[in-house]
């Protein structure tokens, strides 16, 4: 494995327990199975990055309560000089409470942060150059304008909306009520 994505939930983003026994059990880890106590699958995740390294993302980290910060934090400090790399992707709010110090427990993470960077989203010309490469090239222009606008520049709602119009609508022209379909399918959004 050269990497490892979580994205967070309302559990794993919440509980401790629930974090390392999905990260353990991503893993493969036996001990991530059956146990409650979170310390013998956070040893057994660290001991298997110093012996597996790869990078580990987690995005929607802004949901995340500084404990599992800690976690992460911790999880870094025994493996990262073994070549274990790790990625957090959040919401602008979660680099305004790290940059504040607002929240006190963020302070060990973020004495490790390397780079911040403040990501944006995809551009119209980046979405044009990834729709092409996917195949989809019968579109009208103003399809192309709204389901822009519909995904927001995000790549998640892009590459989902394009997972969509392929199985559905693979092989048809592209038309702004077929984005209008796709985003009110996807997104609830009524795009009329």
């Amino acid at each position: 494995v050269q990497s490892l994505v979580i994205e967070f939930d309302e559990f794993t983003s919440t509980n401790k327990i629930d974090f390392v026994r999905v990260l353990g059990r991503l893993f493969g880890l036996e001990s991530a199975v059956g146990s409650q106590n979170g310390g013998i699958v956070f040893r057994a995740i660290c001991e298997h990055l110093r012996a597996n390294p790869c990078l580990l993302i987690f995005d929607q980290c802004e949901t995340v309560r500084p404990r599992i910060c800690q976690i992460i934090r911790q999880i870094w400090d025994r493996t990262n000089d073994a070549g274990v790399g790790v990625v957090m992707l959040a919401a602008p709010i979660l680099m305004a409470r790290l940059a504040g110090g607002r929240m006190a427990d963020l302070g060990a993470l973020t004495s490790r942060v390397g780079i911040w960077a403040p990501l944006t989203g995809v551009t119209r010309g980046e979405m044009a150059a990834i729709v092409k490469q996917e195949g989809i090239s019968d579109m009208e222009e103003s399809a192309f304008d709204v389901w822009y606008k519909a995904t927001g520049g995000s790549m998640r709602r892009l590459l989902r909306s394009i997972d969509l119009l392929k199985s559905k609508h693979a092989g048809k022209r592209v038309t702004e009520k077929t984005v209008a379909g796709v985003a009110g399918h996807l997104w609830g959004m009524s795009l009329g």
